[in-house]
């Protein structure tokens, strides 16, 4: 499943190496609240994993960006052999800002606001229903 998180960046850490064939690095994001529901903000912990670690190299704590994820889940037993479960927010691409910066071949990506700003109001509905 893939999800996508806009919001500062609070902290970026080292990269870890876990064994020789796997490191990570962990990136906590806070997203925005409502200006009436201060509670509503979130803070994620996201992590970047194997070659991806260098990823968070260009942004800084207090930046704003958009992260896509994948989410993972996974069930392990603990030594009293009970399952336990976590899940986790690997992350696949970052984006400076709110995500709507141009992508590798010049093509803005969230271009719905330009879609709207050339519907004029004259235009009529030709649609049939």
């Amino acid at each position: 499943m893939k999800t996508t998180v806009t919001g500062t960046i609070v902290s970026i850490g080292e990269t870890k190496e876990i064994t020789q064939k796997f490191k990570k690095r962990e990136i906590v994001i806070k997203t925005d609240a409502e200006p009436d529901k201060p509670w509503m903000s979130n803070v994620y912990g996201m992590e970047l994993t194997q070659d991806r670690c260098d990823m968070a190299d260009p942004f800084a704590p207090g930046e704003r960006v958009t992260v896509e994820a994948n989410v993972k889940g996974r069930e392990w037993l603990n030594k009293e052999g009970q399952p336990k479960y976590f899940v986790s927010l690997d992350i696949w691409k970052i984006s400076k800002g709110d995500g709507q910066e141009s992508g590798p071949d010049g093509i803005v990506e969230n271009f719905q606001e330009e879609a709207i700003r050339d519907i004029t109001p004259d235009q009529g509905d030709d649609l049939p229903f």
